[in-house]
């Protein structure tokens, strides 16, 4: 067939002029970057193995002025709380036999009339795979490791709004009583989002429209694409995230129930959420290569990520565990 090859023997080598190091970094990038909760949420590169979030409070007070310097010495209304966010190394190693993917392969070419480098196509498949395990890692964690969910639910400093969320009459009702727990130092920022599930998501927009309070989104600009919308009468954006739906190791005792499983809220702005991963040395990567003693295309992903937060008294959550 003209124009038609299958040649994945110079994946990695310096014959392949597709497979580049810059290339490698893109797809790299891609697989942490790209993601929903990346793309949302604060993102500290360079982190090896662990680093200390500083947290500044300050209850300082004025009061009316006098003459002199009188400072109460048993006051001190600037103080330093401390969290570490940690990243766990992770890794993909896979082996591929190649002629297992030419029949498919060879069916894209005729559909689309063009070749598809066979190393792009091998590559963005594990690009998002990776991106969608990272969903989940981040919120619902591993087993071993806990994720955002459970971390924010053991913060004794969060404001739990669970009774009056689990208690709501429909998915609207859920969202106002959440929001109403929310203090000032919360609904002051520009970036609140009330961050949930695809399932809680579509029971909300389902009952906006069943009272005609829902309002057709601009998606020229983007809004209501994606699963992200405004909420009405607010400047707080609802936005579903995958990483919170079908939970496995996050067993939510009470909350706001859609179809009978108890669906995750997550009530704060976007900048106290933050993760944590290096891409700044040799150690992460995204590598593949032919390998000609076993006849096999190698893949090679190595990353680092980790998750936290700064305050828990500016995340209202809506689920007990």
């Amino acid at each position: 067939m003209a124009g038609y090859s299958f040649d994945y023997t110079t994946i990695g080598s310096g014959q392949n002029t597709t497979f580049t190091d810059e290339l490698r970094e893109r797809l790299l990038a891609k697989m942490v970057f790209e993601g929903r909760t990346a793309e949302l949420v604060k993102v500290i590169p360079g982190v090896k193995r662990a680093i200390t979030l500083n947290l500044l409070a300050n209850t300082a007070v004025p009061t009316t002025a006098t003459c002199g310097w009188t400072p109460e010495p048993s006051k001190k209304y600037v103080g330093l709380d401390q969290k570490e966010l940690a990243v766990l190394p992770l890794e993909v190693k896979d082996a591929i036999c190649p002629k297992d993917f030419e029949q498919l392969y060879l069916g894209m070419y005729m559909r689309n009339n063009k070749e598809v480098p066979f190393e792009e196509l091998i590559a963005d498949s594990y690009v998002n795979k990776v991106k969608n395990y990272n969903e989940k890692l981040i919120w619902d964690g591993d087993g071993t490791n806990v994720g955002l969910l459970r971390l924010i639910h053991n913060d004794n400093n969060v404001i739990n709004a669970t009774s009056d969320v689990a208690s709501a009459s429909d998915a609207i009702e859920a969202v106002n009583v959440l929001i109403a727990s929310a203090t000032p130092d919360i609904l002051m920022h520009s970036d609140k989002v009330l961050l949930t599930s695809y399932a809680f998501y579509n029971a909300y927009a389902s009952a906006l429209r069943a009272v005609n309070l829902y309002i057709q989104p601009n998606y020229q600009n983007g809004e209501g694409a994606n699963y992200e919308m405004y909420i009405p009468g607010t400047d707080i954006r609802l936005i579903a995230i995958a990483g919170m739906d079908n939970l496995v190791n996050t067993n939510i005792a009470s909350g706001y129930e859609v179809n009978g499983v108890k669906q995750p809220m997550v009530l704060t702005y976007a900048d106290n959420i933050v993760l944590g991963t290096d891409m700044l040395n040799n150690e992460e990567m995204f590598d593949m290569w032919y390998s000609r003693d076993n006849d096999e295309v190698r893949v090679n992903i190595q990353y680092k990520l980790g998750w936290n937060f700064y305050f828990g008294e500016h995340i209202v959550i809506g689920y007990k565990i």
